[in-house]
């Protein structure tokens, strides 16, 4: 593991970056797992250049790779063209030769991809053919290199983009060029952006998928239940923040005709509820004004936001009728979704015994029947007055003893 940056693990200067790498190399036998992460923004760092080339170049360095199953390298995307400006791809051809690489984790924060993913390189990139998990953290509308020919026997596909999915991000091309042997996909983004190209009607062509992950709007959502419903092997299925499904869509997911019959896990993350402190995290103490709504409730409790219906119609009805559904066929349904439907009822809850505990301490029960009802009131009341005369009969026992 090398950082580049962190205060208590500087990088050293490029002159004595090789006796350091050689020590640290030299107290592990079997290095199972590589990583290097580098923070500079400018692609002619020279410290980081050199460091890039001492890992890939240096001798004694790849000798101590052979059992490497995982690499991670994280970088500005043009540092590695600096480092290697005669040959984009020296840096990958270590990689093609390790025995037992099974997983690749590539992070560029540049708006460029490194040249040997680009298109405008005479000869592609080296073969990965062990690599069976690629995660891809990078702006992806350079992006040529067709995933078949580069990593040949991938199961499991991650990508990320750091800035935004746009319109001509090339994703379709991305997950069309992958090999048939996936049997994992996650597309994710850290930010909003336009919807990328529908990628849904490509999903049949992957047969052996069990978890698929859609954070981001890439479906045709007519169409999304016909094309998961040809994946006989899905048994995971989630929807990000980005991706907000339709009541309709959803149903067709949990009954019907287009119903998933393998599927165990459906994760619904698109609609996100706050729940806030309640009376039980705080002992039982009730809120002070400047602590509480105007119910009387601590702060932090924000009801969920759900999408407007002139351009979606996803309900709380709807995604709790879609939860009943699901669950009297065996499935199981978690995330945000899930709680943004239960947060009525645990916000009512929590109103409840705000009221109830606000009688019982101050005697004034007027919240408690507006909230409670009469007849529940009378009974708490009668109750605590009982409680009440026992608590003094009890007392004066004692002093009498």
């Amino acid at each position: 593991y090398i950082k580049r940056g962190e205060p208590h693990h500087p990088v050293p200067p490029a002159g004595a970056a090789t006796p350091a790498l050689a020590r640290l190399l030299g107290a592990r036998s079997r290095l199972e797992s590589f990583s290097v992460f580098l923070d500079s923004v400018e692609p002619d760092n020279a410290d980081e250049v050199a460091l890039l080339r001492l890992i890939f170049e240096d001798p004694a360095t790849l000798a101590r790779w052979s059992s490497v199953h995982e690499f991670c390298l994280e970088t500005f995307g043009p540092t590695l063209d600096a480092a290697f400006p005669h040959d984009a791809g020296a840096w990958l051809a270590p990689l093609a030769r390790l025995p037992h690489l099974e997983t690749l984790e590539l992070s560029f924060s540049a708006q460029r991809m490194p040249a040997v993913f680009r298109a405008s390189l005479p000869a592609p990139p080296p073969v990965l053919e062990r690599v069976r998990t690629l995660k891809v953290y990078a702006p992806f509308h350079d992006w040529h290199v067709p995933l078949g020919g580069f990593v040949p026997n991938l199961a499991r596909l991650e990508v990320q983009n750091p800035l935004a999915w746009f319109g001509h991000s090339r994703l379709r091309s991305l997950i069309e060029s992958a090999p048939p042997s996936l049997v994992d996909l996650a597309i994710t983004s850290e930010s909003g952006g336009l919807a990328p190209e529908a990628i849904d009607d490509l999903l049949p062509t992957f047969p052996l998928l069990h978890s698929l992950r859609l954070d981001v709007a890439c479906f045709d959502p007519a169409r999304v239940p016909s094309s998961l419903a040809r994946l006989a092997h899905l048994t995971h299925l989630h929807f990000g923040e980005g991706d907000v499904l339709p009541d309709s869509v959803l149903l067709r997911l949990v009954a019907g005709p287009h119903r998933l019959a393998a599927l165990r896990t459906l994760e619904l993350d698109y609609v996100e509820p706050f729940f806030g402190p309640t009376l039980r995290d705080n002992f039982g103490v009730l809120p002070d004004p400047d602590e509480c709504d105007e119910e009387g409730v601590y702060t932090g409790w924000d009801p969920p936001h759900w999408p407007d219906p002139r351009t979606c119609t996803c309900t709380c009805l709807g995604v709790a009728r879609a939860l009943r559904l699901a669950r009297a066929h065996g499935l199981c349904v978690g995330g945000r979704a899930v709680r943004a439907v239960e947060w009525y009822g645990a916000y009512a809850a929590e109103r409840a015994a705000v009221a109830r505990a606000r009688g019982r301490e101050t005697g004034e029960w007027g919240d408690a029947r507006r909230v409670l009802g009469r007849r529940v009131v009378e009974l708490l009341v009668e109750e605590e007055r009982a409680g009440r005369g026992w608590l003094e009969g009890f007392g004066g026992a004692l002093l009498r003893c």
